[in-house]
């Protein structure tokens, strides 16, 4: 495992002249978390800071998007990292072959090393990209969002997917409208004390906007070794498939379960809690995510999540009223997104509607935009009015924001809230 040093990927004050950025995603039961933590506890970023280390020949240091805690699991977690400036030992040989080319070329390499079969990596953890970054990128900071899914499991539930599904127990079934309507009392833009754990010296603000907040019944899911396995008329087999008997497939009468009567339990019914937030506190998800459940199975109603809500973390208030939070298990919980850059219109603010689709079109203008923000792009390609003309031909800005970003305001485009916009641009906010 590596040790951690003094100096870490997010220390700005001494910048390495090379950053990449990359998306991980991994099964988080047998992890301590991502950050690491004291000697004997593997973390996530222990494993990529020791796998890149070794290809690179020299310390690396990741910084993640964020902490995922112990037994939580990610699709899509990104973090960033620079290459040692002078390796303490030898590259890997087909590293060290291109560590002098571009980043492009660097960045394509390792993503195919540390994706391939022989990556080096544990195999419930396996990175999906690497990609060349600006210098001043950093995984956290410049996060502007991200999307948790959280899944139950109603009923026995089932051994192969045990690992990823908090299982509620036999003949539980949850009351989906009314976690729904819970829900619904959480979405915006609140203090969301009452619902994650913060430090009293921590500056950040408990104020955050949720976005989404939405629960669901998924039923009749099967796993595949079940779907593989279960019954079906001949002509529903798959082009290319071999099934024996033309009347379809069935094991009564081979000694099978079924003609013993016993179900195997094969059919599933999970509710999932997907949420997407500018910002999550410690916790907020799975303490959401139980409190959610405690309404389905009628313990609390949606009145009493808006008393916790209102709350504002307050014990006194929940202990007089009699409510409290319930911190759901870590296994049912993956990181599904990150938000970068500019995110998808719904993030923005109704004055910025119309510019996400043509960020990704691919124009020379679109591209440095994605890459760097307005503001530079409007630098770097040249008159500030005509790249944004360029960029939103139907809705065109207006001025106050086209001085905005033309003064390095393109903070704008990464806040939700005018208040903070106004706040990143010292002032100057776009108006309509």
């Amino acid at each position: 495992m590596c040790q951690r040093a003094s100096r870490q990927a997010y220390d700005r004050a001494n910048p390495l002249p090379r950053r990449f950025c990359g998306v991980v995603a991994y099964d988080g039961t047998d992890y301590k978390g991502w950050q690491t933590q004291q000697p004997g506890l593997q973390t996530i970023q222990d494993v990529l800071e020791a796998r890149l280390s070794k290809l690179l020949g020299g310390r690396v240091y990741v910084a993640g998007s964020g902490r995922t805690d112990a037994g939580v699991h990610a699709r899509a977690q990104v973090f960033h990292f620079e290459p040692p400036v002078e390796p303490g030992s030898k590259p890997v040989p087909h590293i060290a072959k291109v560590l002098d080319s571009s980043d492009e070329v660097l960045a394509e390499v390792l993503e195919r090393t540390l994706g391939s079969l022989s990556s080096g990596l544990p195999s419930d953890v396996q990175v999906h990209s690497i990609r060349p970054a600006p210098e001043d990128f950093h995984a956290r900071e410049n996060c502007v969002g991200k999307r948790y899914v959280y899944t139950v499991h109603e009923g026995a539930g089932n051994p192969m997917t045990a690992r990823y599904r908090w299982t509620l127990g036999r003949k539980q079934k949850l009351d989906v409208p009314a976690m729904v309507e819970a829900a619904a009392r959480l979405v915006g833009t609140h203090d969301f004390s009452t619902f994650g754990v913060r430090e009293p010296t921590d500056p950040r603000t408990p104020v955050k906007r949720m976005r989404r907040l939405e629960v669901r019944r998924h039923s009749g899911l099967m796993d595949p070794v079940a779907a593989a396995a279960s019954v079906r008329p001949a002509a529903a087999v798959d082009e290319g498939t071999v099934a024996s008997g033309g009347e379809g497939v069935s094991d009564a009468g081979y000694g099978g379960l079924s003609g013993l009567g016993i179900g195997v339990g094969t059919s599933e019914s999970v509710v999932t809690i997907c949420a997407e937030c500018d910002r999550f506190l410690y916790n907020m998800m799975r303490m959401i995510s139980g409190t959610l459940v405690e309404v389905g199975l009628g313990r609390l109603t949606p009145d009493d999540v808006s008393a916790l809500l209102e709350a504002r973390g307050r014990k006194a208030v929940r202990l007089e009223r009699g409510l409290e939070v319930v911190k759901a298990p870590a296994l049912g919980l993956t990181l599904e997104h990150c938000f970068y850059g500019i995110p998808d219109e719904h993030w923005m603010p109704p004055q910025m509607r119309g510019l996400g689709t043509a960020v990704w079109g691919g124009s020379r203008d679109v591209g440095v935009l994605a890459r760097r923000g307005v503001g530079t792009a409007a630098r770097e390609v040249g008159d500030v009015g005509t790249t944004l003309a360029a960029l939103t031909p139907e809705a065109p800005l207006p001025t106050p924001l086209i001085a905005t970003v033309a003064s390095g305001g393109a903070a704008t485009l990464t806040h939700f809230d005018e208040d903070d916009a106004r706040r990143a641009c010292g002032g100057a906010v776009w108006t309509d």
